[in-house]
């Protein structure tokens, strides 16, 4: 796994204050010091480093939450991710965009400043059946939001949860890259839908060195929705909807879809 930022503690950094930026070269989430740890997986994995010069690092993996501020309502939300790389020198979070989509999040990654006739839902993270939506901004080149470090207080005041990663997924396994390939036929034109033959993670044998971290997160995630969601005051709050907005108060876990 190779994650393309670390982005280490300066010193001068404000405390509990991060950024949780949109990371194609990363293959699984990872976390870093300024979030809230809700449960240890239980397991660790080798994070390879961008050049082979360097060892690879054996890290936790664990299920965070992190608090979101809407910048147009102020309404606060907490964010949820399973099965991230812990690492806690870092002061910033790291997301796939490619992770969120198979959680069934819509990740519009391109720049408003590179689309000819923008919206609001470009450069945005939008959950489609509520149309909850974060604004993506620029630091440098770099996608992002501005996440920070849940408090005490926030876990009960706030009631609106969102999952940004699917339960388990395995980022080794070629189906993706078959499904992907069944998309066009052997001219390179679209494949109809109906015509489309689609494989299911579950009709391709096991990878071992994944298999007993999907098999922890399946097994993990009825434990976010009892003892341990329950002692940060996650999962209490009631359903909300109401209108289209930037920022819109409901709670959806996408990965059950």
């Amino acid at each position: 796994m190779v994650a393309a930022s670390t982005d280490r503690d300066d010193g001068n950094a404000e405390e509990c204050e991060s950024r949780t930026e949109l990371d194609t070269h990363a293959n699984m989430p990872v976390v870093g010091r300024d979030v809230l740890i809700v449960a240890d997986v239980g397991k660790t994995v080798e994070v390879n480093p961008f050049t082979p010069d360097y060892p690879a690092m054996t890290v936790r993996l664990v299920d965070a939450a992190l608090k979101y501020e809407c910048p147009y309502t102020g309404v606060e939300y907490l964010l949820l991710i399973r099965n991230a790389v812990y690492v806690p020198s870092m002061r910033n979070n790291l997301l796939p965009p490619f992770v969120m989509r198979e959680a069934g999040i819509m990740v519009n990654d391109v720049a408003k400043i590179h689309i000819e006739d923008p919206t609001v839902n470009d450069h945005a993270i939008i959950f489609k059946e509520t149309d909850f939506r974060i604004p993506l901004a620029l630091w440098g080149i770099f996608s992002y939001f501005p996440t920070s470090k849940p408090s005490s207080d926030d876990h009960d005041a706030i009631d609106d949860v969102y999952v940004l990663t699917p339960t388990s997924w395995n980022p080794h396994s070629d189906v993706y890259a078959r499904n992907e390939e069944n998309m066009v036929d052997w001219e390179g034109n679209m494949v109809q839908a109906k015509d489309r033959v689609r494989l299911l993670m579950e009709d391709v044998a096991d990878d071992p060195a994944m298999a007993a971290v999907v098999q922890i997160g399946s097994v993990e995630s009825s434990v976010f929705k009892t003892s341990e969601l329950d002692k940060v005051g996650i999962g209490k709050g009631s359903l909300r909807g109401g209108g289209m907005s930037q920022c819109q108060q409901v709670i959806v876990d996408h990965s059950k879809n």
